[in-house]
C-alpha cells in the first residue's frame, strides 16, 4: 500500500487534535496545510515538518498530489 498524502485546511484547535493521528499512521503523510493566517500555517508547518503551506484552501483542494483533505475549520 502506498502512503496517502494529506492536506489540512485550518491549522487551529481541531488540527491539533487530528495531527497526532496523522503523524503516527504508517499509511499517511501530511504534506500540506492551509489557514487564513500565514503566520499560523507557518508556525504549524514548522512544528510538524509540513513542506507545503498556503493561505488558499483551493490550492490544496486542486493539488493532484494530495489524496485526502482534512477540513479542520
Amino acid at each position: 500500500m502506498s502512503t496517502l498524502k494529506v492536506g489540512i485546511i485550518g491549522v487551529g484547535g481541531i488540527a491539533k487534535t487530528h495531527m497526532p493521528g496523522w503523524a503516527t499512521s504508517p499509511h499517511t503523510e501530511v504534506i500540506a496545510g492551509s489557514d487564513i493566517s500565514q503566520e499560523a500555517v507557518d508556525s504549524w508547518a514548522d512544528q510538524w515538518g509540513v513542506p507545503i503551506r498556503t493561505t488558499s484552501s483551493a490550492e490544496l483542494i486542486n493539488d493532484p498530489a494530495i489524496d485526502i483533505i482534512d477540513i479542520c475549520t
